[in-house]
């Protein structure tokens, strides 16, 4: 689409990566992608509704329309401008819940959606609903923010320093000749024929563009090809970019239709794998670190699969904040005797309770 058109009821709009995109959304407020993001557009009694599945936006009001509601995966969020020159940042962020067996062995997950809303010009009154909750109602000036988390709201709080997307402008745009490829692939062609164009990206022998293209299939919940054994978590020349494509995971499951294609990628690559995949992925509490889950952990770093060691090592550096110079794609003797010694003196503990749910 051309930059400012506008998008219709029951329009979805992705963003890839690299890119920062801006629209207008009936009767006129004007929003601008800042990266990957995943939308769609509905209406409810003639006010424009956004559904934001993931990403960030820069909201802007126009003489044309001052208010915008956004449902971020459960919490619906009304935003009025004072005046018709005001604007906002809107940022949903979504990641794992606990490991639970139960659900994993179902295929299922649970995902957290944290969302900030901050005041960028202009002054702005919200309300904001979870489902089954009662309605909050708050004001918000320039730089001042209030997040969303768990299901409770903070007060409103003054920015310390305005985030690297807040910028305004839609030009300088990442530009690198990975972007480049992920723009030709996902110009002018139809939506089967984007999603073809990747999957020949992510075999590509330029690293970037690979990972780049497999970050924009994660965002548009595409999993094959990750754990497979020529897969994205099995190639050792893409090792610099496994954390990044890890975190993009959970950020993509806003959708419950990406959920149920994870859980069936994740058993298509071998029955007897998925129950490790699952529990390497998904993060353990501080409670099942300490029934055992931390032992599995560093068991894992010895797997003879590649992808399992990329899994363990990521959830144990989170969790500790220690690498020990652990290299999964070199599967060092030393290193992991490091880790074991850590497990002896059962250390492989988060920092802090609240760290014990990956937040």
């Amino acid at each position: 689409m051309s930059t400012g058109e506008f998008i219709n009821a029951g329009d979805r709009f992705v963003v890839p990566p690299t890119q920062r995109t801006e629209m207008r959304v009936e009767p006129g407020i004007r929003l601008l992608c800042a990266g990957e993001n995943d939308m769609e557009l509905a209406k409810e009694n003639e006010l424009p509704r956004v559904v934001l599945r993931s990403g960030r936006v820069l909201i802007f009001a126009t003489p044309d329309a001052k208010e915008i509601r956004l449902d971020c995966n459960g919490l619906d969020v009304q935003i009025k401008f004072v005046d018709s020159d005001g604007s906002c940042a809107l940022e949903i962020h979504n990641q794992w819940s606990t490991y639970d067996v139960v659900l994993a062995r179902a295929g299922k997950f649970e995902i957290q959606t944290n969302v900030r809303l901050t005041g960028v010009e202009g002054a702005l009154k919200y309300s904001a609903k979870y489902r089954n909750s009662t309605e909050e109602k708050g004001d918000l000036g320039v730089g001042q923010f209030v997040d969303w988390k768990n299901g409770a709201t903070t007060e409103a709080k003054e920015l310390a320093e305005a985030p690297w997307w807040f910028r305004t402008s839609i030009k300088s745009a990442i530009e690198t000749p990975a972007a480049a490829d992920l723009q030709r692939a996902v110009t002018g062609n139809a939506p089967a024929e984007i999603e073809t164009k990747l999957l020949e990206l992510t075999n590509v022998r330029q690293n970037e563009t690979a990972a780049l293209a497999a970050r924009t299939r994660i965002l548009l919940g595409r999993y094959d090809g990750l754990f497979e054994p020529v897969g994205v978590f099995n190639r050792e020349r893409l090792h610099v970019y496994w954390t990044a494509l890890l975190e993009q995971i959970p950020q993509s499951l806003g959708r419950e239709e990406h959920r149920d294609r994870l859980a069936n990628a994740i058993r298509t690559v071998s029955s007897n794998r998925t129950e490790s995949i699952f529990s390497l992925l998904i993060p353990s509490s501080q409670e099942q670190l300490s029934a055992g889950a931390d032992k599995l952990l560093v068991e894992a770093l010895s797997s003879p699969h590649l992808d399992e060691r990329v899994l363990a090592f990521n959830q144990l550096k989170s969790i500790t904040g220690k690498t020990w110079g652990y290299r999964p794609e070199k599967n060092q003797v030393e290193a992991v005797q490091q880790w074991r010694k850590l497990l002896g003196k059962s250390e492989i503990r988060y920092s802090t309770p609240t760290n014990s749910k990956s937040e």
